[in-house]
């Protein structure tokens, strides 16, 4: 059977008092669970002193004394250890319930108070041979008894006054000075056994408390190690998202660069088709003796090309439309180039086409 800790240290290192604060309750069902594995012995040992008790005393007299003294004794036996039984069946959280306890202390109290039964009522006064044997036996019985149930000090005490103080007042009180003595025996073996089970209470109180604190510390370390474990876990995800983005971000920067470099390639081709075109229709303007002219309708500045050839003009004489060459529009084809311009702009006409006559720059009309 192992006991389990309900606390969890904060620290490493705890003082004495705030550890016995942190552990009390694991301390207290750990005290419980040894005092019902330690009971096993000193029951079947006073059951034993019982009899031997039984069969040193008995005589007609003394039979239904005796016959209702062990028969008391071996049903608190026999219900002790039932109880016993009970306790290792049950599950360590019904093993917590304060009602183990309190059974315990009721069955440790009848037990010194059967003890103390014995050593007033059934020992002879004047038989120095049986008062050794029948006080050995009892003595032992109390001595076992007390040394299990030091581990918690309320259940020797209440196994212990019970029977130990009513004994020794009652051996002291007698006028025998044999009696009084075997009652400063036992004034004697009572202190003896109080030094015993607090030297014992401490002993066992501080190996629960390093047993619980060592028990938290580890299993302190394992949370952590798994908290650990759960980091790295999430660490390698985030990693293994992060290579996948960089793969992804490669994949489509090489397919960019791709497409980049198609369109480059498409664009020079474009270029040098357009330069080509260019190229032609410079000859064909320049085999017809023809030219082409840009009007910016919202700048009215215009370029015609050829305008040396055709019109006797260098470039810087012409920017303007209304400027540079209205003037030089003859006037009576202004009408009607007025009214083709106008036709085209509100769509009435599916291009700007008209004749018109246009002064050369010595003079004479085109």
């Amino acid at each position: 059977m192992t006991a389990t800790t309900s606390a969890v240290v904060p620290e490493v290192t705890l003082d004495p008092y705030a550890a016995e604060q942190l552990f009390a309750t694991d301390i207290a069902v750990e005290r419980t669970r040894l005092l019902y594995q330690g009971s096993r012995l000193p029951t079947l040992l006073m059951l034993l002193t019982g009899l031997a008790c039984a069969f040193l005393l008995w005589s007609e007299q003394r039979a239904p004394l005796l016959a209702a003294w062990l028969g008391w004794m071996v049903l608190l036996v026999l219900l002790r250890l039932v109880q016993v039984k009970a306790f290792d069946a049950a599950l360590p959280s019904r093993q917590a319930e304060a009602h183990w306890r309190r059974r315990f202390l009721f069955g440790a109290g009848a037990s010194g108070l059967t003890l103390a039964f014995a050593a007033i009522v059934l020992v002879p006064a004047d038989a120095f041979y049986q008062q050794a044997l029948l006080y050995g036996l009892i003595a032992a019985a109390i001595l076992s008894a007390s040394v299990a149930y030091a581990v918690s000090l309320p259940a020797f005490l209440t196994f212990a006054l019970p029977c130990l103080l009513p004994s020794v007042t009652f051996l002291l009180a007698e006028g025998n000075n044999l009696q009084r003595g075997w009652g400063g025996l036992g004034v004697i073996l009572s202190l003896a056994l109080l030094v015993v089970a607090w030297q014992v209470n401490r002993l066992v109180q501080r190996s629960l408390l390093q047993r619980f604190h060592n028990q938290a510390l580890i299993a302190n370390l394992e949370h952590a190690k798994l908290r650990a474990e759960g980091l790295n876990e999430e660490l390698a995800r985030e990693v293994e998202q992060r290579r996948r983005a960089e793969r992804e971000l490669r994949g489509a920067h090489g397919e960019l660069e791709m497409r980049v470099a198609e369109r480059t390639l498409e664009l020079d081709e474009a270029t040098h088709a357009l330069g080509k075109s260019q190229a032609r229709l410079a000859l064909a303007l320049e085999a017809s003796e023809l030219g082409l002219w840009d009007w910016d309708l919202e700048s009215d500045q215009v370029h015609h090309s050829h305008l040396r050839e055709l019109f006797g003009l260098d470039a810087e004489q012409v920017q303007v439309m209304l400027r540079d060459l209205t003037p030089r529009l003859h006037p009576d084809d202004l009408p009607t180039l007025r009214r083709a311009l106008v036709e085209h702009m509100k769509g009435r006409s599916d291009g700007y086409q008209v004749e018109y006559r246009f002064k050369h720059a010595d003079g004479h009309w085109l």
